[in-house]
Formats: C-alpha cells, structure tokens, sequence
C-alpha cells in the first residue's frame, strides 16, 4: 500500500513534556499528523477511519510513538501498533532498549532526550525523500530471529501462574 504521508502520533496525553519535544522535533523534518487528543492537528482517524488506528497508520511511512514514561520494562501496545500496521517507528522510552529479545532495534528509530538527534533527523529525511532506501529499510525483519519462542515461553509461563492462581481459589 502506498504511503503517501510522512508521519502519524496518536496520544491522549503528555504527563511530563517528553511527548511535546519529541514532537515539536520531528515536526521539524515534515509534517506530523497527530490525531490524538494530544496536539490534534487532524482527525482523520475518526472520521476516515472510525477510530481503527491500525488502518489509519497504514497511510503512513513513520509513527512517532513514545511512551507516557521512560521506565525499563515499561512498553506499551504503540511500537508493536506500528509495526504491525508496516510504520518505522520513531520510539522513545523503556530505557530506548524496548523488548530486547523480540524487537529488532535496527528497525526502529530511537529519540534521546540527551541527544541533538541530528543522525535521526536527517536519516528520517533521507528515507521519506528515496523511496527506494525507504523500501530497502522497511524489507529488514521489525522482529529478531526467535521472538516467536520467546513470546510463546511469555503465554505459557503467564497460563502456569494463572492456572496456580485460579487453582488456589
């Protein structure tokens, strides 16, 4: 599907101004749409796309999608909401080392607040202006080799404590 626009970010909020900067920065390379609650600049998430955020990111080469809070461990549906709809996500949070074992970081753009970020921006650039080093970044697996193991080990360990929870009701 054709991605015809630059970048999405959909938040509610913003508790501690991270999201704002990160967005006022890469606003600064091209147009971020935000559809959130958050800095709405757009609304075609609800009225084109009746709230199918999915479908929505579909449209779009980038996804900003920084956490509420930068906390290791701490990572939320919004990276994976990226890549499953075929974004390159631009990640803030979990320590910028969110799933080890399963994301493969190469994939991923990563904001640092103690950073200019200046490589980001200008590779941000580069591939929303050369289709074909876009093409070439998003061919490369968003997920490492085993992270199907992994996850499936995540669901087995989590129905064996349940079952010990519902068990000792």
């Amino acid at each position: 599907k054709s991605r015809s626009k630059f970048c999405s970010f959909v938040c509610r909020n913003d508790y501690f101004g991270d999201r704002e900067k990160i967005f006022s920065k890469i606003n600064q390379v091209d147009r971020v749409d935000s559809d959130g609650m958050f800095l709405k600049n757009n609304d075609d998430l609800k009225t084109k796309f009746k709230d199918n955020k999915r479908e929505y990111l579909k449209g779009y080469k980038f996804n900003l999608c920084p956490e509420n809070s930068d906390y290791s461990g701490y990572v939320t549906e919004k990276i994976f909401d990226a890549i499953h709809s075929g974004c390159i996500p631009i990640y803030w949070g979990s320590g910028n080392n969110p799933e080890p074992d399963i994301l493969n970081h190469n994939a991923i753009f990563f904001f640092d607040h103690n950073s200019d970020n200046s490589s980001l921006f200008n590779e941000l650039k580069t591939l929303n202006e050369n289709p074909r080093l876009y093409k070439e970044f998003t061919t490369q697996n968003r997920l490492q080799k085993n992270s199907q193991d992994i996850i499936y080990e995540y669901f087995t360990k989590l129905d064996c404590k349940l079952r010990k929870i519902v068990n000792s009701v």
